[in-house]
């Protein structure tokens, strides 16, 4: 982050939520190796040797921590309807499909969410109506 500000003999002092980043002197804050712990209110403090001072507004940093993405498919029939509900991550003569947990329409259309599916690039998916 950075700041820039004209005046007479300037000082800056970086805070995060609130409280002074101890050394966070310059019109620049680096961050590097970030976590959940550093998500909060970034602002700055600017001061002037001839008087004065004026404090950023807050610049908020988020954290979402390491995002993935979940894979899921539609399901739609009567609702109370069973479903086998099976993945593979490469269709061939011969496929090895694996199996989700079976799945009860609560409502229809629903939406199967498979939790095994982050760091997949492809991911194939059948359903198979149960008695």
């Amino acid at each position: 982050m950075s700041v820039s500000a004209t005046g007479t003999g300037l000082t800056y002092q970086w805070q995060f939520n609130g409280t002074n980043i101890p050394g966070a002197t310059s019109s620049t804050l680096n961050l590097a190796n970030l976590t959940a712990t550093n998500a909060g209110a970034y602002r700055v403090v600017v001061s002037s040797s001839a008087g004065g001072s004026v404090t950023s507004q807050n610049a908020n940093l988020l954290f979402f921590g390491d995002l993935k993405f979940i894979a899921s498919t539609i399901l739609a029939g009567p609702v109370g309807q069973q479903f086998r509900v099976d993945y593979a991550d490469v269709l061939g003569s011969v496929t090895n499909w694996l199996t989700l947990p079976n799945v009860t329409l609560p409502y229809s259309p629903f939406l199967v969410i498979d939790p095994a599916s982050p760091g997949k690039t492809n991911r194939f998916y059948r359903a198979v109506p149960l008695p």
